[in-house]
């Protein structure tokens, strides 16, 4: 995909953002009964991306999603003028009920970089979607096996794209209307506003989000108005606001979908000081999603009331640094270790969330070594050979657990 670095300059990179995968295993296919065709968007990676996301600015799509490819060549300074408003986000006949959404995640989904040296980088990410989902249509739309279904995720900033996306496909009639479309996301901000909700519920898509609780990035943008905000005029704070009241209702940002809300604070293997970054880690939002039970059980074998009533050790936290673990706490991870299916270790792939007592290096990943596995018991004599070996508790653990998990493409 591509965006501009500078709107002003007419300089641009091109990035790599995503992918899009279809099951072609006869037993998914089964398990599943329809065959998934799933969309996969990234998180921020790049500078110009951060420029984009803390935008801020609500805009009406108009027709921003049939910019450069759906035109003419000869329409050039047609093309320029529709990018200049959206860049400027000028509209002079708001409609209250027009879509709105968040002007720099709509950028990064329509722009395209006419100079870029990969082939890729001259169709922007809109055109790449739409194209690829033509395509699988076209070629599995006569099986009679077995039905199609597309599922688009992502982390952070690929929440919002799986949002946007999903939202470009109905409206524009690129999938047949009784093909389900799903959206999973992960730590997404918001898109859009009211109307952009209603537009997806409309079309029958589903949107589950999974956030944190202590995490930042889902609260925004919107931070102050959004959709909890009190009406106009029901406080003094927003009195002022009730004067411009028709952009204070269209340019209120909202959720969309069903919300799944984890808190990084029931892991018994999570340190209790993470940071703003640390609480948005994907790794960590994975970790949290494999120990979730219920609200009531927010994490495997931890009663959401009871742990509220549980004093932390005075030594589990000593400055930035946790040295060791409750002899309560040690025990809850024995017992919650038998019922998680991912590998713990992955959390601290790239950061330094998991506690102490698990010996396992932080950043791993980072410094080229193998995955470690974690374990309970005290370091080795430095007279013997260091080894990474399980303790008692992990020998009832199946091998597979402790699997070496495939180099993925968001690595």
């Amino acid at each position: 995909m591509e965006r501009s670095i500078g709107r002003s300059e007419g300089r641009h990179e091109t990035a790599w953002i995503g992918f899009i995968a279809v099951a072609t295993d006869a037993r998914e296919i089964a398990r599943l009964g329809r065959r998934d065709i799933v969309i996969v968007w990234r998180g921020t990676v790049t500078q110009c991306e951060w420029l984009e996301d803390v935008d801020g600015t609500m805009v009406q799509p108009g027709d921003s999603f049939m910019v450069d490819e759906s035109l003419p060549s000869t329409s050039s300074s047609q093309q320029q003028k529709q990018k200049q408003q959206l860049h400027d986000g000028s509209h002079h006949h708001l409609d209250c009920e027009a879509v709105g959404v968040e002007r720099g995640f709509l950028t990064l989904y329509t722009t395209r970089n006419g100079d870029a040296a990969s082939t890729h980088g001259h169709l922007s990410a809109c055109k790449q979607v739409r194209d690829e989902l033509k395509r699988l249509m076209n070629l599995y739309k006569d099986e009679k096996d077995s039905e199609l279904s597309i599922t688009i995720t992502g982390h952070s900033l690929g929440g919002a794209l799986a949002l946007m996306s999903a939202y470009d496909i109905t409206e524009h009639s690129v999938v047949e209307k009784d093909v389900p479309v799903s959206v999973i996301s992960f730590a997404a901000p918001r898109v859009g506003n009211a109307a952009f909700k209603a537009r997806l519920e409309q079309a029958g898509v589903k949107v589950l989000r999974v956030v944190n609780t202590n995490d930042m990035v889902p609260k925004v943008p919107g931070i102050l108005v959004h959709e909890e905000s009190p009406l106009p005029g029901s406080s003094p704070s927003t009195q002022a606001l009730a004067r411009h009241d028709r952009h204070y209702s269209w340019s209120t940002y909202v959720h969309a979908g069903v919300e799944l809300r984890l808190n990084n604070y029931f892991s018994p293997f999570l340190k209790k000081n993470v940071n703003m970054v640390g609480s948005h880690n994907l790794q960590l939002y994975l970790h949290l999603v494999d120990g979730y039970r219920s609200s009531s059980m927010p994490f495997v074998c931890v009663s959401a009331e009871r742990h509220r009533q549980i004093k932390p050790f005075p030594s589990q936290i000593i400055g930035n640094k946790q040295h060791e673990c409750s002899p309560h706490t040690r025990e809850k991870i024995r017992v919650c270790m038998r019922f998680m299916k991912r590998d713990i270790a992955l959390v601290n792939k790239e950061s330094a969330l998991l506690v102490d007592d698990l010996h396992v290096e932080n950043n791993w990943h980072e410094k080229h070594i193998p995955k470690p596995s974690p374990r309970l018991s005290p370091l080795p004599p430095k007279k013997e050979p260091q080894r990474n070996h399980f303790n008692n508790f992990m020998r009832y653990l199946p091998q597979s657990h402790f699997e070496d998990i495939s180099h993925s493409i968001f690595v």
